[in-house]
């Protein structure tokens, strides 16, 4: 393992560990709104030691049930309709206990950009009879490089979802280094995308 490679893992330890765990982004992070619109609201917080920004967005699944939105997150033939810059996801190796390993790749915001691929493990849990979790862990070094792809090297986020009486609330939340040398100054200015753009997405997409 490289030194890079190890910094990295280590790292993604970490932030796993203090920041994410078993119950997502902790609840003391400084989480500041950065866009409310369309019963969507997303924020960011700023880590410790870490210059990449976490991100976390939340709205109201209307007249939805909790059966018909884990429906949906498990159909990966789907996901590129929902989840923001995702395209060609496949599902490369189906695990025990609900998790399975999916790979996607990601659009750049320009041609000057190299497109990203991610690999992750999603776990799912239904935590009671009215809440579910879907844990996302990135494994970089799970496939080798792919040409023109840029491997993203450290994600790792969390849905939580909770049914109400008016439908399925979502809470998708989380913490990406893209990688490729992009500094975190320029993705911090289109990270809050991630959260804000997928919840859009998902709610038209199971309005249908």
């Amino acid at each position: 393992m490289t030194t890079a490679m190890l910094r990295t893992v280590l790292w993604g330890v970490t932030l796993m560990g203090t920041l994410l765990g078993q119950t997502g982004l902790a609840a003391e992070l400084d989480w500041k709104l950065k866009k409310s619109r369309d019963g969507i609201s997303a924020w960011t917080a700023r880590l410790d030691n870490n210059d990449h920004l976490a991100f976390r967005g939340e709205t109201l699944l209307r007249g939805k049930t909790l059966d018909q939105v884990i429906t949906v997150m498990r159909d990966v033939s789907g996901m590129a309709q929902w989840l923001h810059t995702c395209y060609d996801p496949v599902i490369l190796q189906e695990e025990e206990d609900m998790s399975r390993i999916v790979h996607m790749k990601n659009h750049t915001p320009t041609v000057f950009v190299a497109e990203r691929d991610l690999v992750l493990r999603q776990q799912l849990e239904r935590t009671s009879p009215t809440t579910a979790r879907l844990t996302l862990t990135g494994l970089p070094d799970y496939l080798p490089p792919q040409k023109s792809f840029v491997r993203i090297p450290f994600f790792d986020g969390k849905w939580e979802f909770e049914q109400t009486v008016d439908g399925v609330r979502a809470v998708y939340s989380g913490v990406i280094d893209p990688g490729g040398g992009l500094p975190a100054s320029i993705t911090n200015m289109m990270v809050v995308d991630t959260p804000f753009e997928t919840l859009k997405n998902l709610s038209r997409f199971l309005a249908r």
